[in-house]
């Protein structure tokens, strides 16, 4: 039985064991759980986080079912300020979108209550389209992560630097991205004292990077081609 997957005592005695390092939970709203659990998935691993006292992450995408946008809109309304919903910019079943074309109320509604929406990048999960037409609507990212993995990094992820550039080829500012590869991750893990922060008496972990101008291709995880003409380069790593 499906909802014999989670199992509530268990997790709770793992967190409290090894609660210095465990940040939060997630959830993988795809695939045959997805499809047969529905919203109590997100339910339960909601009342796990609460006891907790952690973030719920919740991974959308990836669906094939024609019912993972309605199981997806559903969900929405019970994530929290805190929160994160990764992969928000999907292509794929189990978006976040209207008709393809604009984003559901509840996606709005979620961002204005504080969830955290993060990219995730990879293999299947970013599309230029779908960012676009966010982006157009208002809707920003909180974090730009990669996902990457080892499939995923030769075929359109390569680095956290040309994800950057993406997103620079998208409209967003300089400023805007570093933003959400330093500090909004930081805060969203509850660790912004310690790591995205060039605070005095921090440790350091600095990456010092070059925006080069030019004529530069970008290709998303659909395929789609997009070009900008700047590009996010590494140059030192101070640790």
């Amino acid at each position: 039985r499906y909802e014999d997957d989670i199992q509530e005592d268990l997790a709770l005695e793992v967190l409290e064991a090894h609660s210095r390092l465990i940040a939060g939970v997630k959830i993988r709203f795809t695939g045959p759980y997805g499809r047969k659990a529905g919203v109590k998935a997100v339910q339960r691993a909601k009342n796990i986080c609460r006891q907790a006292k952690r973030p719920l992450m919740v991974h959308i995408g990836e669906q094939q079912d024609r019912t993972a946008p309605v199981h997806t809109r559903a969900m929405l309304p019970y994530l929290e300020a805190g929160d994160i919903l990764t992969h928000f910019c999907t292509a794929r079943n189990g978006g976040v979108m209207l008709d393809r074309k604009r984003p559901f109320p509840e996606l709005l509604e979620a961002q204005k209550r504080g969830v955290v929406l993060d990219i995730g990048h990879g293999g299947n999960n970013l599309s230029f389209t779908v960012a676009r037409r966010l982006l157009d609507a208002g809707v920003l990212p909180f974090s730009i992560s990669t996902d990457m993995a080892a499939g995923n990094r030769v075929k359109c992820v390569f680095s956290l630097t040309d994800t950057m550039g993406k997103f620079l080829a998208l409209g967003m500012s300089l400023p805007e991205v570093v933003r959400r590869v330093t500090i909004n991750p930081a805060r969203a893990l509850g660790m912004e004292k310690e790591i995205g922060t060039l605070r005095p008496g921090a440790v350091a972990d600095v990456s010092i990077l070059e925006v080069r101008e030019g004529h530069y291709e970008f290709v998303d995880a659909e395929d789609q081609k997009l070009h900008g003409d700047q590009a996010v380069v590494p140059v030192q790593t101070v640790r």
